[in-house]
């Protein structure tokens, strides 16, 4: 089939983000950097493959794959009614989730996306977190971000699931 292409189409586009803030040097915006878009599997991999492990970051750097046209940002329009859930876990893990978290991701329908923006991963001196940050706090929606989250980490019982509103009602 010479000629045609063979790429595997992701469900949309999506966009690898890069932050490290050091307090003092630059402002939080400054401080984060798109890395590159990918729309097909080969992509993603292409890029993947030369990315550092979470492991191997600056302690406080985070790495993060959004849907595009959204910044991985509190105010950004599609994120404001939303909020993240937020796993921590022990460091010596991350590399392994984070993959599954990436795959997961890549692979997943559109219905289960359509509540998630992206995911974040951090790492710190002794934990590592990972974050899937969703557009509305709606409580259905919330409880099937938590299922699908629960099911692609095998992480129900050891690590709590915490949800935090970006921005609370006051």
């Amino acid at each position: 089939m010479e000629g045609k292409d063979s790429s595997l189409p992701l469900v949309g586009k999506l966009q690898f983000w890069y932050q490290h803030f050091v307090k003092g040097e630059d402002t939080f915006e400054d401080s984060l950097k798109p890395v590159a878009a990918v729309a097909t599997v080969e992509e993603f991999w292409a890029y993947y493959q030369h990315f550092k492990r979470p492991t191997e970051l600056p302690v406080g750097a985070c790495i993060y794959l959004f849907k595009e046209g959204i910044k991985p940002e509190w105010e950004d329009e599609h994120n404001v009614n939303g909020g993240s859930f937020v796993l921590r876990f022990e460091k010596s893990k991350v590399n392994r989730l984070w993959e599954d978290v990436l795959l997961a991701l890549i692979s997943a329908k559109a219905e289960t996306l359509a509540e998630i923006s992206g995911v974040r991963v951090k790492v710190r001196k002794e934990l590592a977190e990972i974050d899937f940050w969703v557009g509305s706090a709606e409580e259905a929606a919330l409880e099937r971000c938590r299922r699908w989250i629960i099911t692609i980490t095998a992480l129900e019982n050891e690590t709590p699931i915490e949800f935090i509103p970006f921005y609370s009602e006051q």
